[in-house]
């Protein structure tokens, strides 16, 4: 006997065990089922076969991405596996811009083909009026070409036909077009003509809607045109047209005249039976499709049994172990997959750039999203949309996201968090069509209302409404297709398990303007100001009508707080994960899932085994965890308690500052009974506590400001064999008469300071550059400000030149061997002054910035200042002309020709210039002075110009870096530098964060670097100052001389020039010294490898006694070795000293602490090293 199911969809759940199994797609046994095949919007299908494995394309017009891959083994089982297309085109009415918009229209009607290892999809755009064919090798992962033809082939099907290809499309009079051989063009002078004039007329001559749908075969060496027409007062019909030749004559016939059930063609097995498949017009679900069996009679297919569908059919041979995957649920936690369509790129800022999110294949967005404002990674296991602009109703919002809905009967809920909504924010849950429905919420001013709004009149109609204050809650949509009854139902949720109606009920209706099914969409819009957010945590579907059903018995799940955890790496604590007891019944399963925030591992599920009955397993990946217990006879009791399981925890990383993580459960699901846990509450609060380190502004977590012991401004960085070098001016306090500390001059500044990294994190001090005054390099400057260096070789040396500011007033040039020195002065005077020709009107010649072109010639970009005085005009403010570049002559110290203009707007001081792409980017500081209008650039912000050529002439573009008060609340002058390092792009800048940290907001800066990204379009995306920075790109190996100047962070030391000799150069060394009781420098990233350690060695010279203890991981972390730091004579009088260490591996943090009763200096490092445990290799018998 067949078992009959209740759902003809298979609903896949993907990677998650979210909801208990769902029958899917028709109903079926494992040996037959039931028409339709799929009862879900699937319109136009055409299906190929390829082996034993059978692909379908299919119409989804507005939504992308675009056009649907689809793949079985049986022709009834399908899962979707990738998409033709993104976004095929950018215009307004892709992107829901300026009132425009496609529905509707989009890309209909594609044509399916493979031949000889390729495959070709072919298809019209109603929106652009063009047609395309794309092609690939590998149709599930592969990359996809385009071919755009101009003018709309009505509803195409390819077919290549011995080294010919032909296009056979149309409406009416149908027409064959023949393709040049690679399928890209129209083959000039190849077959053009009707085949099939009005083809509708085979179906009688009341024609209501013209032949279409074209599916061109060649089968036996006939050529069998397929199409569709629609007779007046009758319904969709099927026909059949077929000749001798392709331009042959064609004799048709009615092919099947079933209750609609028409358009698509004909597909045959490995077994060599034939079936067609075909849609029908189903209300509003959509045009869902049919499978019809095929045979054969002189030469005719003959479709269905005695003219008719049959409702129930046999299985095609095949294997049916299929996933389906057309629906599911999503609980939104990151895609292993990135999808594979043909990706647009667009001239619009980062819309169409790949944001680092896969979301599953089931979904798609109405219209072109903007990847700007969602995404699945702020916050793992959420999907969160951001308005990025204002709209006035869900039709004209962008980021609508969607996925089919189906039939008999379904139902879809989701949990939101609405914390982060603003004022005139809509977001929510809709049964998405023209005449929509949905449950939401509506902000208005600071209240939140839960909303119910049905715009099936045309326009939107708020009809119920209730107050709700808290930021989670829940909302469901049931729709109801059974005999086209065609209404949904909306409820919500405070507690995700009891709901409640609101509103009214939806009667949907499929119309024409949209043309297609309902759909399930998530959605998030603003009617007054933009960037507000909603997080969506899951979306789940069912395949019933669910309403307000209590049936269930509702269980309580718990997790309790835990509060004052150490915000350290590797510190440990537990969460108690409590239930209540199952009642009496047969179980099979109980599987449960957890959102772990970042920054916290799991290490370990600690299962009470007494409340217990079945096999308890776990598994943590991609800040989820999950948990499952299985068997024959599965139970969960409370015998001693109600404790299930204890999760075991870690700190990953510092946490800068006290704040409070949430762990989260998704579900605890029950196989057997009806039993539904509301996890609505069980919640574990953790709260994690910064460590107190008496480190100041780069405090362990923080990468920003570089270095904390010193200051440091007006960055320029260069890479030179793996290491990026940062020469900045050395800013150090000035004293009034009284010594209290006052304003930065900058007049007495004459040194440059370098430090140099190989991981970004630990930053080597180099010490200062004398430059100006009596004891400098550069004896005729008075000043060094703003450094700018380049590395070139000549006459295959290595060479390299550090420009600096001499105040405002002119710009020198020292050279050098090796990136920190010794620098020697070539010139004795100015390289650029007010004699060079073209700095005329420039009013401060200083802020060098460089550039050695890949051909080896060298540019120098320069000036500042705004003319007029104290008084300048609007226009002089605005268009300052006070920027200029130069060209540099061979030996880099020279200049050729005069400097030319570059009309940098708004432009004040600090030039930067780096090269990407082929394309020359010129960067600058604004002027802090009059009105900056929209589209200029704000005050004191980083701003960009483009060029093709070295010299411009460059076209302003916008805001890279905003000025330091927005991001640190302390403002100031704005200095950077643009630099690639291991393949990534940073700006490095200075702030005045370790001045504040320190209480001296008196203009002495620090030195940042965030990461620079760039749209597709070649712009650069606004950089987000923080303290957090960059990531650590490499870890540092512990078994080489490190030198002790070396520094992540550090609390209470200080530098200096060493007598010791240097490992870079030994004429150039620095030590740490100023080392008290309670002072420490730590490391990152310390790689110990598999080995470990054995002993730690350090070059020590001290006056005193003391002791260095070695920590992992934080300063509370486990001492690994404590070395005793002996007298050595005096605080200039070396001696390496070396004590024992436990045997760590892998990667750790490590800090040394520093101990002593001393008051004053306890002694001095110059560098240090562990040595590497030695493990004999076993030998093998």
């Amino acid at each position: 006997m067949k078992k009959k199911l209740l759902v003809p969809l298979l609903i896949s759940t993907l990677l998650w065990n979210l909801v208990p199994s769902l029958t899917l797609f028709a109903q079926q046994d494992s040996e037959s089922f039931e028409n339709p095949v799929i009862w879900a919007d699937v319109p136009d299908p055409d299906v190929i076969r390829v082996g034993d494995v059978y692909y379908m394309t299919s119409t989804t017009m507005h939504m992308n991405p675009g056009v649907p891959i689809m793949k079985s083994k049986d022709l009834v089982n399908w899962e979707i596996v990738n998409y033709v297309y993104d976004i095929l085109d950018d215009g307004d009415k892709q992107a829901l811009r300026n009132g425009q918009n496609e529905y509707g229209a989009g890309s209909w009607a594609s044509s399916l083909r493979y031949h000889n290892g390729t495959f070709y999809v072919a298809f019209a755009s109603n929106t652009t009026g063009k047609t395309y064919i794309f092609q690939t090798s590998d149709i599930e992962n592969g990359k996809w070409t385009k071919s755009t033809l101009d003018g709309l082939y009505h509803d195409p099907s390819l077919l290549f036909d011995d080294g010919h290809v032909y296009m056979v499309y149309g409406s009416g009079d149908i027409r064959v077009i023949e393709l040049t051989s690679d399928a890209t063009a129209i083959k000039e002078g190849g077959l053009n003509k009707v085949i099939i004039p009005d083809a509708s007329l085979v179906a009688g001559p009341n024609v209501g809607l013209p032949a279409e749908g074209s599916h061109v075969l060649k089968i036996n060496g006939k050529y069998y045109v397929f199409l569709i027409t629609w007779p007046k007062g009758g319904s969709r019909t099927q026909l059949v047209f077929r000749a001798d030749s392709i331009d042959g004559e064609y004799e048709g016939r009615i092919a099947l005249d079933d209750s609609g059930i028409a358009q698509g063609g004909i597909i045959d097995t490995v077994d060599g039976d034939w079936y067609a498949f075909l849609f029908q017009d189903h209300g509003s679900v959509g045009r869902i499709p049919f499978l019809v069996p095929v045979s054969w009679e002189d030469g005719w297919p003959i479709f269905g049994e005695d003219g008719k569908v049959p409702q129930e059919i046999r299985i095609p041979a095949g294997d049916t172990n299929l996933k389906n995957s057309i629906v599911s649920s999503d609980e939104f936690y990151q895609g292993s997959k990135k999808i594979s369509a043909y990706h647009t790129k667009t001239k619009t800022n980062g819309e169409n750039d790949y944001n680092g999110s896969n979301l599953s294949l089931v979904w798609q967005w109405n219209h072109n999203p903007d990847n700007n404002n969602w995404s699945l990674t702020e916050r793992p296991g959420y999907l969160r949309l951001t308005n990025g602009r204002k709209s006035t109703n869900i039709l004209d919002a962008r980021n609508t996201l969607t996925q089919r809905t189906f039939g008999p009967e379904c139902s879809g809920y989701t949990a939101m968090d609405i914390s982060n909504m603003k004022d005139g924010d809509f977001a929510g849950l809709a049964a998405f069509q023209k005449n929509y429905g949905f449950v939401g919420v509506k902000m208005s001013g600071g209240s939140k209302s839960i909303v119910m709004v049905n715009g099936s009149s045309g326009s939107p109609q708020e009809i119920e409404s209730i107050p709700i204050t808290q930021d989670r809650v829940y909302f469901k949509i049931d729709f109801d297709y059974k005999n086209k009854t065609d209404k949904a139902y909306f409820y919500y949720s405070l507690n995700g398990v009891e709901w409640t109606a609101i509103g009214n009920t939806l009667q949907m209706t499929y119309t024409i303007p949209h043309f297609m099914g309902y759909r399930f969409a998530l959605f998030n819009y603003a009617t007054k100001t933009t960037g507000g957010f909603v997080d969506f945590d899951y979306f789940r579907i069912d395949d019933k009508l669910t309403g307000t059903d209590t049936s269930a018995t509702i269980l309580k799940a718990y997790l309790e707080d835990v509060s004052d955890v150490v915000g350290a790496p590797n510190i440990k604590f537990k969460v108690p994960v409590k239930m209540d007891a199952l009642p009496e019944g047969e179980y099979s399963s109980i599987s449960a899932s957890f959102n772990i925030p970042e920054n916290l591992t799991v290490t370990g599920v600690e299962f009470n085994s007494e409340n217990i009955d079945g096999d308890s397993s776990y598994t943590f990946s991609n800040n989820r965890l999950q948990l499952n217990v299985s068997g024959d006879d599965v139970n969960f009791s409370n015998h001693s308690s109600n404790l299930f399981a204890t999760i075991n925890f870690k700190v990953d990383d510092f946490v800068p500052s006290d704040r409070t993580d949430e762990i989260r459960t998704d579900y605890i699901n029950v196989d057997g009974g009806n039993v539904v846990y509301d996890v609505h509450d069980a919640v574990a609060n953790i709260g994690l506590k910064q460590l107190d380190t008496e480190a100041l502004a780069k405090i362990p977590g923080y990468a920003n400001p570089l270095i904390s012991h010193k200051y440091g401004a007006d960055p320029y960085a260069i890479v030179h064999e793996g290491r990026v070098y940062i020469y900045m001016t050395s800013d150090a306090y000035e004293y009034d008469q009284d010594g209290n500390i006052i304003d930065n001059t900058y007049s007495q500044i004459k040194s440059i300071t370098v430090i140099s990294s190989a991981d970004m994190i630990n930053w080597t001090d180099h010490g200062e550059i004398p430059i100006a005054g009596p004891d400098g390099i550069a004896k005729w400057a008075n000043n060094s400000w703003a450094p700018a260096v380049a590395h070139k070789k000549i006459n295959g040396k290595d060479k390299f030149f550090l420009y600096f500011s001499n105040n405002a007033s002119n710009i020198g040039v020292l050279t050098a061997d090796s990136p920190i020195g010794p620098w020697t002065d070539p010139l004795g005077e100015p390289v650029i002054d007010r004699d060079t020709p073209g700095t005329d009107g420039v009013v401060w010649i200083f802020d060098p910035a460089v550039l050695v072109d890949d051909d080896g010639t060298g540019y120098l970009y320069f000036g500042g200042g705004i003319p007029g005085g104290s008084n300048p005009s609007q226009e002089q403010i605005a268009n300052p002309k006070t920027a200029r570049v130069i060209k540099l002559s061979e030996d880099m110290i020279h200049t050729e020709g005069e400097a030319k203009l570059i009309d940098s707007p708004f432009h004040f001081e600090d030039s930067g210039i780096h090269k990407y792409n082929g394309k020359y980017y010129y960067s600058y500081c604004s002027n802090f002075s009059g009105i900056h209008p929209e589209g200029t650039p704000g005050k004191g912000e980083i701003a960009y110009m483009v060029s093709d050529k070295p010299m411009g002439p460059f076209t302003y573009v916008g805001t890279i870096l905003k000025n330091p008060y927005e991001f640190f609340e302390v403002g100031g002058n704005n200095h950077h530098a643009i630099f690639e390092f291991n393949n990534q792009w940073y700006i490095t800048y200075h702030a005045q964060t370790l001045g504040k940290a320190k209480g001296y907001v008196k203009g002495y800066r620090s030195t940042h670097i965030n990461e620079v990204e760039y749209y597709e379009n070649g712009f650069i995306k606004e950089v987000e100052a923080d303290m957090e920075g960059v990531s650590q790109v490499a870890n540092l190996n512990p078994y080489k001389r490190t030198e002790a100047e070396t520094i992540a962070w550090s609390a209470g030391i200080s530098t200096e020039k060493s007598e010791a000799p240097g490992s870079m150069l030994e004429s150039l060394n620095l030590n740490v010294t100023d080392i008290n009781n309670g002072d420490w420098l730590a490391v990152s990233n310390v790689d110990f490898g598999e080995n470990g350690t054995k002993t730690f060695e350090a070059n020590i010279a001290s006056a005193v006694r003391g002791k260095i203890e070695i920590r992992l991981d934080s300063p509370i972390g486990e001492v690994i070795g404590t070395l005793d730091v002996k007298r050595t004579g005096g605080e200039r009088k070396w001696k390496p000293m070396e004590t024992d260490v436990k045997n760590v591996k892998g990667v750790h943090n490590i800090f040394f602490m520093f101990i002593g009763e001393d008051k004053n200096n306890l002694f001095n490092i110059d560098y240090w090293k562990f040595t590497e445990n030695k493990v004999k290799k076993s030998k093998k018998n």
